[in-house]
Order: structure tokens, then C-alpha cells, then sequence
């Protein structure tokens, strides 16, 4: 009996040492000195259209002298595509192909594995988009204060520039655009930066994921006035209330339109055009608060000529619009000054005979020409930009208050009012901001 506990006892005690030993084996393997610390990406997001290429970097960091690469593979190959073009070990170049339209996972994986005997994983969402383009955003638009054009193409490419005294910094870049959300993809940067976006009109809002607020405008405005009578007009499609309409107009140097005759209400018609929803514009007539001075225009002028819808207009009605019905440009009045009423508001420049010469008339360049304004004697003007191979125009209009220009760039819904001097041949323009540009007259 002593015999046979003796021989438990010692089968017992190997046991132990067995589990102790197996466990001390699995605990040494569960601590390797060489393994995979980690996988970074540069991007875990990609927008390219069909038919195209996103670079994403893999980087690989790693605990002692461990041999490991990057391997890929895609959960859509019908959407994308991937192959690793270069492997050291350390940093891989990771390229995805845009197969069809969709959305698709690359899955990258390294080759070696960490220190719980594994391999690390990460992947990159990718989106394949056949139409990348979107017409509302198509051509050039540039900052305020001109430093910077972006250059969005009808294909999905783009190309960024920044003018300095120095030169010109540029990078091109691959977009898409649903009419809400902007995704651009730097080629060198092998990153996909997200903004929301709105057009209105000329001019482009972004909003980047951190809430941060840009503004463009369009440098590809065509000339957007016409002539009657020797007056300009031009029809601004933005949705304002009435007194704002009024503002922006005299802002640019002019005035809500008025009417004086059914040949210049055809006319200004004629610029509307037609809507199925038969939008309205606004025109510079009005009623005071009172009502007793009747119907008026904001310039004074003489009220000779109507053409109300019928009944007429409502006595409780203070502001006046033009139905854009394609046919009769009929008139309409409304109560409120509110900017849900209106499509749009019409503006009128009035012919100057007797326009007193402005000491701004010329040609100034900035430094090293790479910005020049050209103010001509009939009101207009052209900002140009060159720097290398890069070059462009606009055409704006001014108004010269003395001390003061207002100036509006063609199709823009806001002037920009600079403080001047003129010292010889050098001028300096001083925004509201307080920022000072001195040119040089050429």
C-alpha cells in the first residue's frame, strides 16, 4: 500500500513538472523579442473613377530583425483591384484599380506576425465612380483674396495652384461630386480629404470635416450683362429677399432694375427666360410703409408703366417681382420681404456720360506681375493672374467713390469695397480686413 501511494506521489510530481514546463514553452512563445509592432496606412479611404489609379503607402514597424511584407486582396474584384508595386520590408506602395462603378474593401495584411502570433490586418474602403464629374462644379474657381484656383475638369481630375512672389505651388488631384458631398483625392498626398459643398450661383461654399468654412467664386463667368438703351442688366440667380437684392445691386454699382416701357420689360423678360415652376424676380419697384406715395422705383424715376397680373396690384402689397412665364413677363407684388418669394432679382447699371476720369485708369501690377488690374474709363476692368505656364483673366466692373472702389467681378452676387491711394505711379488697395496690396503702375 505504501508502495503504490509512493508511485502516485512521484507520477504526480511529473505531471507537474509536465503542465509547469508546457506552460513556461507556451509563455516563452508568447513573447518573441522579434515581431510586428504595427501597420499604419496613409489612407483607409479612396474615390478614383473607372479605369484609374489611388496610391496608398503601408507602413510597417517591428521589434527586432523581422523579415515582412504587405500582402493584398479585394473583396469586390469586379470594383477594385490591388497590387503591392513595392515591398522593402518597411514601407510598401500600395496600388488600387478602379474596375467598375461601386464600392469594394482591399484587405492588407503583413506577412509576418506580432507578438501574439498573428498577423495584422487593416483595410481601405474604396469607391469606383464612372461619372466623377459634376457640371455645377466644372472650371476654375478662386479665392478672395486670389491666391489660390482650383481647377475642377469634366473627367474627375482637378489641379490646385498658389501664386506667390516666389512662384506657383501646384498638385493635381482625382474628385467626385454628388451635388452634396465633394471627395478629392491628392495624387501626391495618397489621401481623400470630404467636404460638404453647396453652388449658388457663382459661388462654391466647402465645409471639411472639422467643420472649418471656405469660399470660392468662379473665374469662368461669362459676361453676364446685356444692353438696352444703353443701360446694362443682369439677371442674379440667387434666392434674397427684396431689400437684399436691393443691397447687392448698389453694392455692385448699380440699382434694382425699373421699368419704363413694354419694349424694356420684354427685354429684361427675355433675360429670365422660362420655368416650369414660373419663378419670380425681383425689380426695383416698391410701396412705402404708409401707402400714400403709391408705387415707386428705388430710383426716383418717373412711375409711367405697369403690367400687373391681373386683378392688379393688392393694396396690403409692398414689393414688386416679374413672373417669368415666357410670355407676357407680367408683374406681381408680394407683402413680405422675405427671400423664399423670389428666384432671383434683376440689376440695372445706368449709361455715364458724364463719367469723371478715375486716377485708377491703367494698368498696376503686383511685385513681380504676377497679379495686374486693368481699370478702364467706361466702367469695366480686368484682373489677371500669370505665374510659369499658369495664367487667366476676369472681367469686373468698378465704381469709383473717391477715396473708395467698389468692385464686382463678372457674374459674382458680391462686390468687394477696397479703400485707395494713388502716390505717382503706385496704388494701394486695402480691403476691409486691413490688408494692404501695393501696385505699381506698368
Amino acid at each position: 500500500m505504501k508502495k503504490t501511494k509512493s508511485i502516485l506521489t512521484v507520477f504526480s510530481a511529473i505531471l507537474m513538472a509536465a503542465v509547469i514546463g508546457f506552460f513556461s514553452a507556451q509563455d516563452v512563445q508568447a513573447k518573441p523579442k522579434k515581431y510586428v509592432k504595427s501597420l499604419t496606412l496613409s489612407s483607409d479611404e479612396a474615390v478614383l473613377e473607372k479605369g484609374s489609379d489611388a496610391v496608398v503607402t503601408a507602413a510597417v514597424t517591428t521589434k527586432g530583425d523581422v523579415s515582412t511584407n504587405v500582402s493584398v486582396s479585394s473583396g469586390n474584384t469586379k470594383v477594385a483591384t490591388a497590387e503591392v508595386m513595392s515591398n522593402d520590408g518597411q514601407m510598401s506602395v500600395i496600388v488600387i484599380h478602379g474596375e467598375g462603378d461601386g464600392t469594394a474593401v482591399i484587405k492588407v495584411t503583413t506577412t509576418g506576425k506580432n507578438k501574439k502570433n498573428k498577423r495584422i490586418s487593416k483595410k481601405i474602403k474604396v469607391e469606383v465612380v464612372t461619372e466623377p464629374g459634376h457640371e455645377s462644379i466644372v472650371g476654375r474657381w478662386i479665392t478672395t483674396d486670389f491666391s489660390t484656383v482650383y481647377t475642377y475638369n469634366a473627367d474627375g481630375t482637378g489641379n490646385y495652384q498658389i501664386f506667390s512672389p516666389n512662384g506657383v505651388d501646384t498638385a493635381d488631384f482625382k474628385y467626385t461630386f454628388d451635388g452634396v458631398k465633394l471627395k478629392v483625392t491628392y495624387d501626391n498626398w495618397a489621401m481623400t480629404t470630404s467636404y460638404n459643398c453647396t453652388v449658388d450661383s457663382s459661388e462654391m461654399t466647402l465645409i471639411d470635416e472639422t467643420g472649418n468654412t471656405s469660399t470660392y467664386y468662379s473665374v469662368d463667368i461669362k459676361d453676364s450683362r446685356s444692353d438696352f438703351g444703353g443701360n446694362a442688366y443682369s439677371v442674379i440667380r440667387s434666392s434674397v429677399s427684396w431689400e437684399e437684392a436691393r443691397l447687392q445691386c448698389e453694392k455692385m454699382g448699380g440699382h434694382l432694375a425699373t421699368v419704363g416701357s413694354a419694349e424694356e420689360n420684354a427685354f429684361i423678360g427675355s433675360l429670365l427666360g422660362t420655368d416650369e415652376t414660373v419663378p419670380s424676380y425681383w425689380l426695383g419697384g416698391y410701396r412705402s410703409l404708409s401707402g400714400s406715395e403709391g408705387w415707386q422705383w428705388v430710383t426716383n424715376e418717373e412711375w409711367s408703366y405697369t403690367n400687373w397680373t391681373d386683378p392688379g396690384p393688392r393694396s396690403e402689397a409692398m414689393y414688386l417681382e416679374m413672373i417669368a412665364d415666357g410670355k407676357d413677363y407680367t408683374w406681381n407684388c408680394v407683402e413680405d420681404d422675405i427671400k423664399s418669394y423670389a428666384q432671383g432679382y434683376v440689376c440695372e447699371w445706368e449709361a455715364d456720360s458724364e463719367r469723371t476720369a478715375s486716377p485708377l485708369i491703367g494698368t498696376w501690377e503686383y511685385e513681380e506681375g504676377i497679379f495686374s488690374w486693368t481699370f478702364k474709363d467706361d466702367g469695366t476692368g480686368l484682373w489677371a493672374y500669370k505665374a510659369g505656364a499658369s495664367e487667366g483673366d476676369m472681367k469686373f466692373w468698378y465704381h469709383d467713390n473717391g477715396d473708395s472702389v467698389m468692385i464686382s467681378f463678372d457674374g459674382w452676387m458680391n462686390g468687394t469695397d477696397y479703400k485707395y491711394t494713388v502716390n505717382g505711379n503706385k496704388l494701394i488697395l486695402c480691403d476691409a480686413g486691413g490688408n494692404e496690396l501695393v501696385y505699381v503702375k506698368r
